[in-house]
């Protein structure tokens, strides 16, 4: 499991884990074996470059709507 997947999904509240092993186990429970490679394709690059670990980038961020932002702070 790629940690931006993990950062990404348990941000959005899709999930609620730990380890990016324990995010792997929620995310193939919830969802079906062919879309796995295609979300960690997407979720790769978006990690990187939106929804960073340190400063995320919400304000540009096209799904922000539907985001939970759970672990995000305010910016200072």
């Amino acid at each position: 499991m790629d940690i931006h997947v993990h950062r990404v999904t348990n941000r959005w509240g899709y999930v609620q884990a730990r380890t990016p092993e324990q995010t792997m186990e929620a995310l193939e429970a919830r969802l079906p074996r062919a879309y796995w490679v295609e979300l960690n394709r997407l979720l790769v690059p978006f990690g990187k470059h939106v929804c960073t670990g340190a400063r995320p980038r919400c304000s540009t961020c096209p799904v922000l709507s539907m985001c939970r932002q759970v672990g995000v702070q305010a910016p200072r």
